[in-house]
C-alpha cells in the first residue's frame, strides 16, 4: 500500500491503510479527574475478563487530587487501530488524516450491584473523526433505566458520539515516508463526552442522569496517542478487527432486546411496547 501512495500524482481521493499486521497503538490515559468521577458513581473501568477484547490495560498511575487529597489508580488502555483513510499529494506528501478505526476494542465501566447483578456499560468498537473532532462508539448496557423507571435488559446503541476532543496543536497528525514506509503519529486531547453518552451511560449504570450529567459534561476525559509504523510488525500476529458483541464481552448471553440510536428513540420504543 505504501509504495503505492508514492506512485500518486495528485490529490488522491480517500485511501484505506491496513494496519492489522503492523505495530498501531492508541493509547488512552485516562486524567485524574475522569477517574474521580468513575468512582464518584461507585464503578470502574477495565476491559473486562472474557478475553475477547482487542483492548489491553497498560498499567495505572497514582494520583493525588489536589481539592480532596484522595488519591486514585489512573489507568491506561491500549485501543490498537485497525484501519485509517488517508488523502495524500503527489510524492507520498499527506495533507490529511480523515479517520481511523479500532474494531474489536472495548472499555467496560462496571457498577457493583451487591445482592443484584452488576450493572456494566462498555463502549467498543471506535471510530474516530478527525474531520469533524469526534470519537464514536457502540454503547452496550447490561440494563438501562428509562426515564420512567422502567428497568430494560441488554440494550446495544450502535456508533454513538462518544467525545469531542480539540485541537491543541498536539493533534497535528506528523507522517514521515521512508521508501515504503509510513510512520504516523498523532495526540488527540481535552476530550469531553457528549450528551447522549453521558446519559446513556449514567442510565445504563441505574441512575437517573439529570442530576450527574453537568458533572460528566464537565470532565476531560483524557487523551489518545497514535503511534502506528508499516514497517514494524504487530506483536503476536494480525490483528482481528471484527467489532467485538456484547455477547463476547460477556455482558450478557441472549440476543439484543432493544435496538436504537439516542436515548429519545429508545424511549419511544419502551412507550410503544406499552
Amino acid at each position: 500500500m505504501a509504495a503505492g501512495l508514492l506512485l500518486s500524482n495528485t490529490a488522491s481521493a480517500a485511501i484505506p491503510l491496513d494496519l492489522t499486521r503492523v505495530k498501531a497503538d492508541s493509547i488512552f490515559s485516562l486524567t485524574l479527574a475522569a477517574m474521580a468521577q468513575i468512582e464518584q458513581i461507585n464503578a470502574t473501568i477495565g476491559v473486562g475478563d472474557s478475553g475477547n477484547n482487542n483492548a489491553t490495560l497498560l498499567g495505572t498511575e497514582e494520583m493525588v487530587s489536589p481539592e480532596t487529597g484522595i488519591a486514585y489508580a489512573v489507568p491506561k488502555f491500549n485501543l490498537p487501530a485497525n484501519k485509517s483513510d488517508v488523502t495524500i499529494l503527489k510524492g507520498g506528501e499527506l495533507i490529511n488524516v480523515l479517520n481511523g478505526e479500532a474494531m474489536g476494542s472495548a472499555l467496560v465501566i462496571t457498577r457493583p450491584g451487591g445482592r443484584q447483578p452488576d450493572r456494566k456499560v462498555a463502549f467498543a468498537n471506535f471510530f474516530i473523526d478527525f474531520t469533524n473532532e469526534l470519537m464514536y462508539a457502540d454503547v452496550f448496557m447490561s440494563a438501562y433505566t428509562d426515564s420512567t423507571g422502567t428497568v430494560l435488559e441488554n440494550i446495544t446503541m450502535p456508533l454513538q458520539a462518544l467525545y469531542r476532543f480539540t485541537d491543541n496543536d498536539d493533534l497535528k497528525l506528523k507522517f514521515q515516508l521512508r521508501g515504503t514506509n509510513l510512520i504516523m503519529t498523532a495526540s488527540l486531547g481535552a476530550m469531553y463526552m457528549q450528551d447522549a453518552a453521558a446519559e446513556m451511560m449514567l442510565r445504563g449504570l441505574g441512575y437517573n442522569p439529570q442530576s450527574l450529567i453537568p458533572a460528566v459534561l464537565a470532565v476531560d476525559w483524557g487523551s489518545v496517542k497514535i503511534d502506528a509504523n508499516m514497517l514494524e510488525k504487530r506483536p503476536g500476529g494480525r490483528l482481528d478487527a471484527t467489532p467485538v458483541t456484547p455477547e463476547e464481552l460477556g455482558l450478557w448471553g441472549t440476543p439484543p432486546a432493544v435496538a436504537a440510536t439516542t436515548p429519545v428513540e429508545l424511549q419511544s420504543k419502551n412507550k410503544n411496547k406499552k
